[in-house]
């Protein structure tokens, strides 16, 4: 309505009541939502899946996978065919940059580092110095443990984890886990 007024008669005076009521509007609606948001993330508690559902919802840029060109020329029609076959400049671009390796920079190992077999290069004290560096405010890795769980046990596993590494490192192989 103040709209209405203020296109009809353009003066300082509507503009300002039209401003005013718009500008009030708005606050109201802004504290509505976030009344509602602090209401359903309140109904969250140990419900992860309703949680992170609704997470996904307020996400503003939805995942979705477009038509790509296949090296056929065709372009892909459904979801399955466009995960399975990358598009051809990406193709073309890797297999630019990757075939050839460049072996110019490879660097040169300093004698004293621990290259030969038979040679500690994974001391207790080295391991429990590293675990005592990490960052206890960082996630946990791909492993799953969390860097303060390492750091506050850094005394009782410095030795296994130091043999486990020494023993890796020697048959020069990573274990499964």
């Amino acid at each position: 309505m103040a709209w209405k007024r203020y296109c009809l008669y353009r003066s300082g005076k509507n503009w300002d009541q039209y401003k005013q009521l718009r500008n009030e509007v708005n606050q109201s609606i802004r504290a509505e939502e976030e009344y509602n948001r602090k209401l359903i993330l309140k109904s969250f508690k140990n419900q992860p899946k309703k949680f992170y559902g609704f997470m996904r919802n307020q996400q503003t840029v939805k995942d979705q996978v477009t038509v790509l060109k296949k090296s056929d020329g065709e372009m892909t029609t459904s979801d399955q065919d466009r995960s399975s076959r990358p598009p051809i400049r990406v193709l073309q671009s890797l297999k630019e940059v990757y075939t050839v390796e460049d072996l110019s920079n490879v660097p040169e190992v300093p004698e004293g580092d621990c290259i030969w077999k038979d040679t500690e290069c994974f001391s207790e004290e080295l391991v429990f110095d590293k675990l005592q560096k990490l960052k206890t405010d960082k996630s946990p890795g791909l492993d799953g443990l969390h860097p303060m769980l390492l750091k506050e046990c850094a005394a009782a596993i410095a030795e296994p984890l130091s043999k486990i590494f020494q023993l890796s490192y020697d048959a020069a192989s990573l274990p499964e886990d």
